[in-house]
C-alpha cells in the first residue's frame, strides 16, 4: 500500500517484525481478494436490475411499468447500488 505524509496504512517498515509483516501481507491479500469478490457481486447486480426491468416490460402489457413493477426495479437496484458506494468509498478514499 502506498504511504503519504498523514497516514501510514499497512506498510512494511524495515526492520519490523517478521510476523508483524507477514500479518500485514495476509492483510492485504485478504483485502484484494474481498475487493474482488464485491466487484463480482457489482456485476452479478446489474445483471439483475437489467433481468428484473427485461421481465416487467416483456410481460403484459408490453413496455408499460405499474407502480409495483417500478418499486420491484428500485428494489433490485437500490442494494446494488449502496454496495457500489461503500466499494468506491472504502477502496478509492
Amino acid at each position: 500500500m502506498t504511504t503519504d505524509a498523514g497516514h501510514e496504512g499497512l506498510s512494511i517498515k524495515p526492520g519490523e517484525d517478521r510476523l508483524i509483516s507477514a500479518l500485514n501481507t495476509v492483510i492485504r491479500v485478504g483485502i484484494r481478494a474481498l475487493a474482488i469478490l464485491m466487484t463480482l457481486v457489482i456485476f452479478w447486480g446489474i445483471g439483475d436490475v437489467v433481468w428484473v426491468i427485461y421481465q416487467h416490460m416483456v410481460e403484459p402489457p408490453f413496455l408499460i411499468l405499474m407502480i409495483a413493477d417500478i418499486l420491484d426495479t428500485f428494489g433490485a437496484f437500490l442494494p446494488y447500488s449502496l454496495l457500489l458506494k461503500f466499494f468506491l468509498i472504502l477502496f478509492f478514499t
